[in-house]
């Protein structure tokens, strides 16, 4: 640990008075702590999911409740026809249909920077740079894990250590689905059987289940639809490919066989379950953020020789419109494997911090 240079305070000084700037607050109040307003949550929300093609299409919504329906769900029925207004009055339709129910939740997300590397930072004339997209990356990285792996919001103390895929931080994509409209979510049945892919399974390769998912969505919905996919089913289909005896011949095909499964285009996406396959558009998917309650503060902490900077706010993981969003779970497929290529154990959930 090391002392804060003067270079670097001076660069820190002015790093506070560009954010107050942006912010459009005063610098005495960044060290305060001030509340965001609704139209800067948004920009600072778009800016942390920049760095994905995927994510930079996912909505950032203020709401001015805590829970309610979502706002840019499913459009109803044909509203369209005549009326004989000598026998009666025009009768307007509802526009939308089946709206998703939403609930907010505080989510907290608290980082530091040890002095010892804002002076390195700022031999590099980047301090303010590496200090604002450093940090909006780690709040968008952290912000797609609750969205695909969050199961419950009703833990008071949570630990990311203790669980780094943040399940108990707040009610993610697919666990809103699972409790409001669980027919889109497969996996394991009933009786506790998973989805076999491979050999002899259910699917012998992902495009076959694309299609059959893609087949779930009303075909009115299925504009600008795309799948993710997780890294272990994409590892596990190119290596029956390229494992194939004819690769060699088919070898030109391969770079294009993994951007398309059944007939829509592959995303990636950051701390999707390996496992799992979802098919939706990007734009189906929002996070709400409750009004006035997204407060920010950055402090000078001597006593550890660090910048500490605290962020808060309600979040609710929204999916628009249900009957465009169909996943498979992580936990309901099973490999086949038809060779001794097999892992040793299971491959588990995995997030890279630097994904």
């Amino acid at each position: 640990m090391q002392q804060l240079t003067m270079t670097a305070s001076n660069e820190m000084n002015k790093t506070f008075s560009s954010l107050a700037a942006n912010y459009r607050t005063d610098a005495a109040s960044i060290v305060r702590g001030f509340y965001i307003s609704d139209d800067m949550v948004v920009k600072f929300g778009e800016s942390c999911f920049a760095f994905n093609d995927f994510s930079r299409n996912i909505n950032i919504v203020p709401v001015e409740e805590r829970s309610g329906d979502s706002l840019f769900g499913a459009l109803g029925s044909p509203v369209s026809g005549r009326t004989n207004v000598a026998k009666s009055d025009r009768e307007t339709s509802k526009l939308m249909a089946q709206p998703m129910p939403y609930k907010t939740s505080k989510v907290d997300t608290d980082v530091f920077v040890p002095y010892s590397v804002l002076n390195q930072w700022v031999r590099t004339k980047k301090l303010k740079q590496n200090y604002c997209e450093l940090i909006q990356r780690r709040v968008g990285l952290d912000r797609l894990i609750i969205g695909w792996h969050g199961e419950s919001n009703s833990n008071p103390d949570t630990s990311a250590s203790e669980d780094p895929l943040l399940r108990d931080v707040n009610k993610g994509w697919i666990q809103v689905m699972r409790e409001h409209y669980p027919q889109n979510v497969l996996g394991i049945d009933d009786e506790g059987n998973k989805l076999k892919f491979g050999p002899g399974g259910d699917y012998e390769n992902i495009d076959q289940v694309v299609v059959d998912m893609v087949s779930i969505i009303p075909e009115i919905f299925r504009e600008n639809l795309v799948c993710l996919i997780g890294d272990d089913l994409l590892s596990y289909e190119q290596r029956r490919v390229y494992d194939a005896s004819n690769f060699q011949t088919e070898k030109q095909k391969t770079a294009d066989t993994f951007q398309m499964f059944g007939d829509i285009p592959r995303m990636s996406c950051p701390g999707f379950p390996s496992r799992a396959i979802v098919v939706t558009s990007p734009d189906n998917l929002s996070l709400y953020v409750k009004s006035e309650t997204s407060l920010r503060q950055i402090e000078m902490n001597p006593k550890r020789e660090r910048v500490e900077d605290y962020m808060t706010g309600e979040i609710g993981y929204v999916v628009e419109n249900a009957k465009k969003f169909v996943a498979v779970e992580s936990e309901g497929i099973e490999l086949i494997y038809d060779d001794e290529s097999a892992p040793s154990t299971e491959t588990m959930d995995h997030v890279s911090a630097g994904a």
